[in-house]
């Protein structure tokens, strides 16, 4: 009588590693070989490999494209083993083995390794291999946290060679300043401050050929990734917090970058309104405004380009006011100017700005509610609620100091603008005309006189106040200077 020859074991081997520097396959291959040595011994047939070069097994959202196509494989009843060079190279965290195990269950399915061979239908092997996921995951998470501590304390150590990662724009990775990038990133914030769009400076970047760090065009998204970065003025941070002083030189002084801050946030707040565009094509929409109503002015046109006008925003104002485009804005434009031709204008901005140690002040500060916080993870009788006060009152000291120093900032809106000419005006982008307006007059509409051509009495101009901020230089919006030509 004929016996039928058995079949041999069919068996996948997994390999995977965490991090593969550029894709590196020689410690897979590696796994691979050891794991084939030990199939031989066993006597069973490889019948396919599955590798994750460079995956993680430890994070939750991280695919696992061959785990995934080898699970499918066993369900389909394609394998009867999996060798693995070590456990947890397969798994990591319980949720994995709770997959695996409910998908083998009743099928037969052995596990080995070096270390030896479990049968997934075992009782006893399956309760030794949620001990050991059980374990890696333990492990998994103490390597987490200690990586967590680790770039804290280097973080608030300030260290000064930039590990990982991309190298930070206008920057070398050793921290030395790369002066050419330096410029266009002081270029960048002075503009911002000034007025002028992310969008209009990347696009004179991308058309000048100037390109990120790792050699890509600019889109506004990575330009304001890279202002918001408390780096260029010498801070360092962890997820988004400042911890500290860096060790390196910064581009900006952090007056500046604080400046820079409270400018894209307000920004962001007026671009987050609904139905507010990020761009304006116009000079006055949006800050002409009605003076019956107080409703701002927008574009409307009757079908022709040559007849465009502003009109009141309100469809319901019974005193809707329309107003020819061109007119009013001329009208606005040489107010502006001789505006800025106005010395006592330029007397009150250029006036040597009050000294203070406002950057040391809010550094002492952060640090105190850093030093805070620490103490209440080690106090057993501060209570959460005392934490929160003594939080509270420090958050009120540190917005106090950066609203300061962000003030200062806002004089930067006219930097160069002092006797500005027509044809200085003409070649400014829009952006930064509109920003000029805003920070030297008010422009209200009202219902004209009954008559032909253009009624000055119709457009209302009159001078914002334009100072210097308590404890340094900045302009501000508020009641009208006496005595300033608009």
């Amino acid at each position: 009588m004929r016996v039928a020859a058995k079949r041999p074991i069919r068996a996948v081997i997994y390999c995977r590693i965490s991090l593969a520097s550029h894709g590196d396959q020689v410690k897979v291959k590696r796994q691979e070989k050891l794991c084939r040595r030990l199939a031989k011994r066993l006597g069973w047939e490889v019948i396919h490999v599955y590798c994750d070069n460079n995956r993680s097994a430890w994070q939750r959202n991280r695919k696992r494209p061959d785990w995934d196509a080898m699970l499918a494989a066993i369900e389909h009843g394609d394998a009867d083993a999996v060798i693995v060079y070590h456990g947890d190279r397969l798994i990591r965290q319980p949720w994995d083995l709770e997959k695996l195990l409910v998908l083998v269950e009743g099928k037969g399915i052995h596990l080995a390794s070096p270390s030896g061979t479990r049968n997934l239908d075992n009782a006893d092997d399956r309760r030794i291999l949620r001990i050991d996921a059980a374990n890696a995951c333990a492990e998994a998470d103490r390597i987490s946290q200690r990586t967590r501590d680790a770039h804290m304390d280097r973080a608030e150590r300030g260290v000064k060679k930039h590990r990982g990662g991309m190298r930070p724009y206008g920057y070398k990775r050793s921290g030395k300043i790369v002066e050419e990038e330096a410029e266009h990133y002081r270029d960048a914030v002075s503009r911002v401050l000034a007025g002028e769009s992310m969008r209009s400076i990347v696009h004179g970047w991308n058309q000048q050929g100037v390109l990120t760090s790792q050699g890509n065009p600019w889109s506004v998204g990575t330009l304001r990734l890279v202002l918001r970065n408390p780096r260029y003025a010498g801070l360092s941070a962890y997820k988004g917090e400042i911890v500290g002083v860096g060790k390196w030189n910064p581009i900006i002084e952090r007056e500046t970058w604080e400046a820079l801050q409270a400018t894209l946030g307000a920004i962001h707040d007026r671009y987050a309104k609904p139905g507010h565009s990020s761009t304006s094509k116009y000079l006055l929409t949006y800050i002409a405004f009605h003076a019956a109503c107080g409703s701002v002015m927008q574009m409307k046109h009757n079908g022709k380009v040559t007849n465009v006008s502003y009109s009141c925003s309100d469809t319901h104002c019974q005193a809707r006011v329309t107003r020819n485009m061109a007119n009013v804005d001329e009208f606005v434009i040489n107010a502006v100017l001789a505006r800025l031709a106005d010395p006592r204008l330029w007397t009150m901005l250029e006036s040597p700005a009050p000294q203070d140690n406002a950057a040391a002040e809010l550094a002492a500060l952060e640090k105190k509610r850093r030093d805070t916080e620490a103490v209440f993870e080690r106090s057993p009788t501060m209570t959460p609620k005392k934490l929160e006060k003594l939080l509270l009152r420090l958050d009120e000291q540190i917005e106090a100091i950066r609203e300061r120093m962000a003030a200062r900032g806002k004089v930067h809106v006219l930097a160069g603008c002092r006797g500005l000419t027509r044809q200085d005006w003409n070649a400014l982008p829009l952006d930064r005309r509109r920003a000029i307006v805003k920070a030297t007059v008010t422009v209200e509409i009202l219902r004209a006189k009954k008559g032909r051509g253009f009624d000055p009495d119709s457009v209302r101009v009159l001078p914002v106040e334009v100072r210097r901020a308590e404890g340094g230089g900045g302009s501000g919006e508020g009641s009208s200077a006496a005595g300033l030509p608009v």
